[in-house]
C-alpha cells in the first residue's frame, strides 16, 4: 500500500467513507462545520459535506487517485496522477485563501457583501 502525499495524508484526516455512510463530523470551535476535503478548513452549510462543489470534485478525485495507487501498485503513472490531484487540490486551497483575504480587504474598504458579490461573482 502506497502513502497519501502532501498535506492530505494527515493521520487526522477525515474519514473517506463509501457512499450511504455517514463520515464522522468535523467541526470548527465555535463556527460551525468544515468542509471535509483535506486540507480545506472553510465552513459549509449544514447537510452539505463540501464547502463548494470544487471541494466536492476534488475530494473525489483525491479518493479516486488513491484508490488507483492502492489497486495498481506503486509506479510512475500512478504517482504523477496523485502528484496532480493533490497540487490541485493544494491550488485551490490557496485560491479560496487569496479570495477570503480579499474580501475582507473589500469589506475594510467599505464594500458590502452586495457590492462584493456583483464585483467578485457578476451577481446584482
Amino acid at each position: 500500500m502506497t502513502q497519501p502525499l502532501g498535506e492530505h495524508s494527515s493521520p487526522d484526516a477525515p474519514d473517506r467513507s463509501p457512499a450511504g455512510v455517514s463520515p464522522r463530523r468535523r467541526k470548527r470551535r465555535g463556527r460551525g462545520l468544515i468542509c471535509l476535503r483535506d486540507g480545506c478548513r472553510r465552513g459549509r452549510a449544514g447537510g452539505q459535506r463540501y464547502c463548494t462543489l470544487v471541494c466536492r470534485r476534488l475530494s473525489d478525485e483525491l479518493s479516486a487517485a488513491q484508490r488507483l495507487a492502492e489497486a495498481i501498485g506503486p509506479n510512475e503513472a500512478t504517482a504523477k496522477l496523485r502528484t496532480a490531484a493533490i497540487e490541485a487540490a493544494d491550488a485551490w486551497t490557496a485560491y479560496t485563501q487569496l479570495s477570503d483575504d480579499l474580501r475582507s480587504t473589500a469589506h475594510s474598504v467599505g464594500l458590502s457583501d452586495e457590492q462584493w458579490a456583483a464585483l467578485a461573482y457578476g451577481i446584482g
